[in-house]
């Protein structure tokens, strides 16, 4: 159930910090503009610096270190495997075999005499 609650929260994070980061969209935009190149254009300097900037962020720096860390982190993954030894499983002197219904218990040394 405390997977079900951690998604729960992350959703409602995600939901909250995407409205902040948009909320300036809000008074920043101004539509259906004549005198610009865009129709849709940041109301003075300092909106369309902030909108540029968030722009930007959003779409090529958070993309890009993220696959920066998760490439970093499979990096160091797969050379963790490949760094770690085989450990030989080693028995304790006896070997059991079944020969028809019944087990029996020989020694290593035994089946080295077979």
């Amino acid at each position: 159930m405390g997977t079900l609650k951690n998604a729960q929260r992350s959703v409602i994070a995600a939901i909250v910090l995407s409205s902040i980061a948009y909320a300036q969209i809000f008074y920043c935009y101004e539509a259906n503009l004549t005198n610009t190149s865009l129709q849709c254009y940041g109301r003075n300097a300092w909106c369309r610096l902030l909108i540029d900037t968030e722009f930007v962020s959003i779409t090529v720096l958070i993309p890009s270190m993220m696959m920066l860390i998760f490439g970093l982190l499979t990096i160091l993954s797969i050379h963790k495997v490949i760094l770690r030894q085989i450990q030989p499983i080693t028995k304790s002197g006896n070997i059991y075999t079944l020969s028809g219904g019944t087990i029996f218990r020989k020694a290593l040394r035994d089946f080295a005499l077979d």
